[in-house]
C-alpha cells in the first residue's frame, strides 16, 4: 500500500511539484498510541525514492533499498524539519540545551520530537504528469 501510494503521488504530481508531508515522530505516543500509523515515515525511509541516491548507493556499494528504481518514481528531499515538544524545544532555543545533547536524547527517549514536516520535489521530465 505505501509503495503504491508513493507511485500515485509521484503520478500526479508535475514536473517540479511539491509534496508537503507532516507525520508524527516515531518516538512520540502521537505515533505509538494510535494503532493506525503502522509504517514510519521519516526522512531517511523518504530517502529511497530518491533516484540520484540510489545511484550513489549502487555505485559504493550500498546495501539501501533502492525503491526509486523499484517503483519508477523520483523524490528529492527538499526541506525537512523536526518538530521538538516542550521543554526541550525551549531549552534548545535558549542554549541551556545543546545540539549534541539535543540529538542523544532524539535517538534514546520518547516525547521529544513531536513530528517530521519534509516536503519532496517530483523529478520528471519536462512535459511529463
Amino acid at each position: 500500500m505505501f509503495l503504491a501510494m508513493m507511485q500515485e503521488l509521484y503520478r500526479v504530481c508535475v514536473p517540479d511539484g511539491r509534496i508537503v508531508i507532516h507525520v508524527p515522530h516515531p518516538r512520540h505516543d502521537n505515533f505509538i498510541g494510535d494503532p493506525t500509523h503502522v509504517r514510519v515515515i521519516n526522512p531517511k525511509v523518504l530517502s529511497l525514492f530518491d533516484r540520484k541516491l540510489n545511484d550513489e548507493w549502487k555505485a559504493n556499494g550500498g546495501a539501501n533499498s533502492p525503491l526509486a528504481h523499484y517503483t519508477g518514481v523520483d523524490f528529492e528531499i527538499v526541506t525537512t524539519e523536526t518538530v521538538i515538544d516542550q521543554p526541550y524545544f525551549g531549552q534548545f532555543t535558549a542554549g541551556t540545551l545543546s545540539r549534541e545533547d539535543l540529538d542523544r536524547l532524539l535517538s534514546t527517549q520518547n516525547n521529544i520530537a513531536r513530528e517530521f514536516k519534509i516536503t519532496l520535489r517530483a523529478r520528471k521530465p519536462t512535459g511529463a504528469g
